[in-house]
C-alpha cells in the first residue's frame, strides 16, 4: 500500500471533513454547543455573522481549545463604531487534530463577515470562508460562503437561521477536505437578569435531515460579574453527546469565560475552552 493511500485511509476513518472546522467559543462549549441565536463577541464572528449588528463597539477577541489530539487557537476583531458603515469583522482559526503519533492534519480558517440590520428587528449576515488544510506536506484549498439572519421581535428574544459552509467551486477536492453545508436553527430567550437559554437545531452534513443535531444550554447570572452555563448536545451525525458546564466573568474591561466538556462517542474525552474578550473603544 503506498503512502499516499495509507494516509488517506487514516483520515477518512479518523475525521470528518476538515474544511468544516469551526471555532465553538467557550460560551457556546458551556452551553452544549448551543447560542447561534446569541450576540456574543467571542464567537459572532465566527458562528453567526448576523449578531455583528448588534455588537456596539471595536472587540479584540482570542480564545484557546484543546482536547485529546485535537487544540485550536482563535483570534477575531469586530468592529462596529458609530462611524462604521456595515459592521464587520476579521477572525482567523488554527486547528490541528493528531491521527496517529508520527502523523497531525493542520486546518486553517480565514473568515470576514459582516452583518446589518436591514429592517427595525431583523439583521442578515454573510460570510467569506477560506480553508487550508495542511496534511504530509499536501495542501487543500476550499472557499465557502455563511449566510445568516437574526429575529429580535422583543430585545429578550431572538431567533436565527444559518447556512453555513456553503462551498464555491472546488472541483478538485476531495473528502474529507470538502466543505459540507449545513444549516441551522436557533433561538434565545433571557429571563429577566437571572437566565438565559439556548437552543440550536443543525441538520446532517450536505443538508440532510434525516439524524439533525440538537443541542441545548442554560446561563445562570449570579450576579452583574458571573455567569454559570451548563448544556447537552448530541451530533447525531457523528454519534456523539455532549455534557458542559461554564463559568463567565464579565468585567469593565474585558470578559473571560472558560467551559469544560465531556464528549461520548465509542470513548470518553474532555475538552477545555477559554475565551478573552476586549472592548477597545
Amino acid at each position: 500500500m503506498s503512502k499516499k493511500i495509507f494516509y488517506g485511509l487514516i483520515v477518512l476513518i479518523t475525521t470528518s471533513a476538515y474544511a468544516n472546522v469551526n471555532y465553538l467559543g467557550a460560551v457556546s462549549a458551556g452551553s452544549g454547543n448551543s447560542g447561534r441565536a446569541s450576540v456574543e463577541a467571542s464567537e459572532s464572528p465566527f458562528i453567526n455573522a448576523a449578531t455583528l449588528a448588534h455588537i456596539n463597539g471595536y472587540y479584540f477577541s482570542t480564545g484557546l481549545a484543546r482536547k485529546p489530539k485535537e487544540r485550536q487557537f482563535s483570534v477575531s476583531v469586530i468592529d462596529n463604531t458609530k462611524e462604521t458603515i456595515i459592521p464587520s469583522s476579521i477572525s482567523y482559526l488554527d486547528s490541528k487534530t493528531d491521527l496517529t503519533e508520527e502523523l497531525a492534519v493542520s486546518n486553517r480558517r480565514f473568515q470576514v463577515s459582516v452583518g446589518k440590520m436591514a429592517f427595525k428587528n431583523i439583521s442578515f449576515g454573510g460570510a467569506w470562508i477560506y480553508s487550508q488544510s495542511l496534511l504530509d506536506d499536501n495542501s487543500y484549498i476550499t472557499n465557502g460562503l455563511q449566510l445568516s439572519t437574526l429575529w429580535t421581535p422583543t430585545v429578550n428574544l431572538g431567533f436565527a437561521l444559518i447556512f453555513d459552509n456553503y462551498p464555491l467551486e472546488q472541483p478538485s477536492v476531495k473528502d474529507p477536505y470538502q466543505m459540507r453545508s449545513t444549516t441551522g436553527i436557533a433561538t434565545s430567550y433571557n429571563f429577566k437578569d437571572f437566565a438565559r437559554f439556548k437552543l440550536d437545531i443543525v441538520t446532517d452534513s450536505n443538508n440532510s435531515i434525516r439524524r439533525p443535531s440538537l443541542f441545548g444550554g442554560v446561563e445562570h447570572y449570579l450576579n452583574k460579574w458571573i455567569i454559570f452555563r451548563a448544556g447537552y448536545g448530541r451530533e447525531t451525525e457523528l454519534s456523539k453527546t455532549i455534557g458542559s458546564a461554564g463559568i463567565g466573568f464579565i468585567l469593565p474591561k474585558f470578559g473571560l469565560h472558560y467551559a469544560f466538556q465531556t464528549i461520548n462517542t465509542t470513548a470518553t474525552e474532555q475538552r477545555h475552552s477559554i475565551d478573552l474578550a476586549i472592548p477597545v473603544w
